[in-house]
């Protein structure tokens, strides 16, 4: 969900997590992102973001239909709140190596550089729930975001690439080699 605190501390400015249509309201009419791609709903409204000047997508179908090399300010919101599971399928809304893929060919536009920041927030959402099943889908689905920037970036010298975790949850633990 885009306007939840870990994409938030990078492009909003707002003195509570959970003030979400502030923050989202705070990605169109202050700060401005170039992309937007993640779950909408509570401020993320497609009016909202076609107010600011953003061209809206729904679908995987829909982002796969635009042109990255000529696109600029989109937000892609993707169901009413948070993606759904991997684990249970995201029918026609696209996975985060996909949006990642998309954000890439995009943004590597512009002349002067940019910033990208992704998350795979369904992992923390499973481990909460104390649901591996769901929790490994997410951490494969996320690796494989990586990959793609991995990949993006492998034959460049001016890129930086971290990756990170939020924190553990649900007691998974490493039992053999």
């Amino acid at each position: 969900y885009m306007p939840h605190a870990p994409p938030a501390v990078f492009a909003a400015h707002d003195p509570s997590r959970y003030n979400f249509a502030d923050i989202a309201s705070d990605y169109f009419n202050q700060t401005r992102p170039d992309l937007l791609l993640g779950g909408g709903g509570v401020g993320m409204s497609i009016e909202a973001a076609q107010a600011a000047g953003y061209q809206t997508v729904t679908n995987a179908a829909e982002l796969h239909a635009l042109d990255p090399e000529n696109t600029t300010r989109i937000s892609g919101q993707f169901g009413g709140y948070n993606l759904p599971y991997e684990f249970d399928g995201l029918n026609d809304l696209p996975h985060l190596s996909e949006m990642t893929r998309f954000a890439l060919a995009c943004l590597d536009n512009n002349e002067k550089g940019f910033f990208l920041m992704m998350e795979g927030g369904r992992i923390d959402h499973a481990c909460h729930e104390n649901n591996r099943e769901r929790m490994v889908h997410e951490v494969l689905e996320f690796s494989r975001a990586v990959q793609e920037v991995y990949d993006w970036a492998a034959d460049r010298e001016d890129t930086l690439i971290i990756v990170t975790a939020d924190h553990e949850t649900g007691g998974l633990t490493v039992t053999a080699d």
